[in-house]
């Protein structure tokens, strides 16, 4: 056995345990100032090995997600096919046929113009501009809308265009022209013509299917829209421009003939063939005679038409006083009222009977001044047509002289001492050969007056 003897410390004086823990107090900070270096040492290879840890991090979460991805990715394709599965119908059946729709119901289309002309009894010729705007391109196929009157409690077209092909990109014009189309309901054709001759401001409904295309994929949606149209406000402004007597009267009893102007408050140009109007005395049922107006096509603004007819003279003045008492309000303004109403709508010698229904029905009024009147009507019957066709009272009376310039000078020669004695001036004749027609219209007024009477 072998014993190892250590060196023992040197023998301490005893301490009390206050003085030890002074002591180890004091030995501290000399071991903490030792150490200093190999601390700074150890603090930097520690932020070493946490700036690897926190580049390492990223790396590390990717390998797990792809880990994780390749351990379950089965169950994603089969989470990602049921997915698609649900929304693709729901997008292509639901959201993009919402957005279509959506596009349809705010289309302000207002109509631009268009056309409506009578061309058989049973068919229309049918013309319309109006306008859309798409967000993206896209082609609209043929499709075909329904006009119908929105105020009618059921759904009755009366009648359906069909509207080409249209390749829609932005602000586009869809149009029609020259499109014939029979009408399906009389009624409802007339119902709407009606509130379109009356109202200031019409209008006109379409519904029907629209199918849209954009590249590949294909929509539909369906449209229902009213139109606002300006009316005709029941043709305000009709009037007698001119009227002329024609004597004798024609072979088709014509004896009379003039201009009258229409205007069209409207945008839409109509078309009614030839029109018949009755002609009454003020606001009463006294009819005076018929108007024939051929070829009548509504231009948007002022139009004048050229028409004959047939005056009741006997009958007038058979019935003088209520003639009279029918003009008396209008003559207390110095005018003479005539209204007329339709008598009949034919084109190409058929008649057209939802027009008939309106025109019928409604009243044209129109003042014309008395003077104005008398005067045209008398420089008709003293100066014949313009076409020599009907010879006037002068030409008559020259031919039973012999000389027409020998009658014109007696008449120049009445007037100008006629009105030098009523004006107590010096006229000569020569300042009053421009004016013929006023001369005859005076000198001869009774003399057709009983030259009329006579002859009927």
């Amino acid at each position: 056995m072998r014993f190892f003897i250590r060196d023992s410390p040197p023998h301490e004086p005893h301490m009390t345990p206050a003085e030890a823990k002074e002591e180890t107090n004091l030995e501290r900070p000399a071991r903490r100032t030792s150490s200093a270096g190999a601390s700074a040492a150890d603090v930097a290879q520690d932020d070493d090995r946490l700036v690897k840890q926190v580049d390492t991090a990223p790396k590390k979460k990717q390998g797990r997600f792809k880990q994780h991805c390749g351990r379950f990715w089965l169950w994603y394709l089969i989470g990602t096919i049921i997915f698609l599965a649900i929304f693709l119908p729901l997008l292509f059946k639901v959201i993009f046929p919402a957005i279509v729709q959506r596009i349809i119901d705010d289309q302000k289309m207002p109509i631009l113009g268009g056309a409506f002309f009578v061309v058989a009894s049973d068919k229309l010729n049918v013309s319309l501009s109006s306008s859309l705007s798409t967000p993206l391109p896209a082609t609209v196929d043929p499709m075909t809308m329904f006009l119908y009157n929105k105020d009618t409690p059921q759904y009755l077209p009366f009648a359906n265009i069909t509207f080409p092909q249209i390749k829609a990109d932005g602000d586009t014009v869809l149009s029609i022209v020259n499109r014939t189309v029979s009408p399906t309901n009389d009624t409802e054709l007339s119902n709407w013509f009606s509130n379109l001759f009356d109202a200031d401001q019409s209008s006109l409904s379409a519904r029907g299917e629209i199918r849209a295309s954009m590249g590949a994929l294909h929509m539909g949606a369906k449209l229902d829209k009213t139109l606002a149209i300006p009316g005709l406000r029941k043709l305000q402004g009709f009037g007698l421009v001119n009227m002329q007597l024609v004597l004798p009267p024609l072979d088709d009893g014509t004896n009379v003939k003039g201009v009258v102007t229409m205007p069209n408050w409207g945008i839409l140009t109509l078309g009614f063939g030839d029109l018949a109007f009755n002609v009454f005395s003020g606001d009463s049922n006294l009819k005076l005679g018929l108007l024939r107006i051929p070829n009548v096509v509504l231009l948007p603004g002022n139009n004048t038409f050229a028409f004959t007819g047939e005056l009741d003279i006997k009958g007038a003045l058979a019935n003088i006083g209520a003639v009279l008492d029918s003009q008396a309000d209008p003559m207390s303004r110095g005018n003479l009222k005539l209204t007329a109403s339709g008598n009949s709508t034919t084109v190409n010698g058929e008649h057209v009977p939802f027009a008939e229904v309106v025109l019928n029905s409604k009243k044209l009024g129109a003042e014309v001044p008395l003077m104005e009147l008398v005067s045209q009507v008398l420089g008709g019957l003293l100066s014949g047509d313009d076409d020599g066709n009907h010879p006037g009272l002068l030409t008559i009376i020259g031919d039973m002289f012999g000389n027409v310039a020998f009658v014109e000078g007696i008449l120049h020669g009445f007037n100008a001492t006629f009105s030098a004695h009523s004006s107590n001036n010096t006229v000569t004749a020569r300042t009053l050969l421009p004016k013929p027609r006023l001369t005859t219209r005076v000198a001869l007024n009774l003399m057709r007056m009983g030259l009329r009477l006579r002859k009927l």
